[in-house]
């Protein structure tokens, strides 16, 4: 009896503690919803640009949990050598992800149309991502 009761308590010890898990997606989102993101990332995204095309060669991002942005996010699994004329400037921002420990993530990227590089570094803070340290420009 004593065991059952220790196990009810163990797990819902468990359960209130709990954090919930960070999807490489919603590092993503964070980033594309940033106010610097069309001032230094991709320079007049929100001029130009409907939608958004990402190469994700390295299959960090999911199709199945959708990224919630006010405009179109297109995740492509290739480079895309010759975009379309009219939009060009919206295609290909490559971005990697890795994750650092103490519940780190940087994010790199390269959009190049603009020639536009850097990282931002992000950590985990009451299930909120915070940025903690940046790095936009061009190589």
């Amino acid at each position: 009896m004593k065991t059952i009761f220790l196990v009810i308590v163990f797990k819902l010890a468990c359960i209130l503690n709990a954090q919930s898990q960070v999807t490489n997606n919603d590092v993503l989102e964070v980033f594309l919803n940033d106010s610097a993101f069309g001032k230094f990332v991709v320079p007049g995204f929100y001029k130009h640009c409907d939608t958004i095309y990402i190469v994700d060669t390295l299959n960090q991002f999911s199709d199945k949990h959708p990224v919630k942005f006010y405009k179109s996010v297109v995740i492509e699994r290739t480079y895309n050598k010759k975009p379309p004329l009219t939009k060009w400037y919206c295609y290909n921002l490559i971005t990697t992800l890795k994750f650092v420990r103490n519940k780190i993530y940087i994010l790199n990227y390269f959009h190049e149309p603009s020639n536009s590089a850097g990282f931002v570094k992000y950590k985990l803070r009451s299930d909120k991502l915070i940025m903690i340290k940046h790095q936009y420009g061009q190589y």
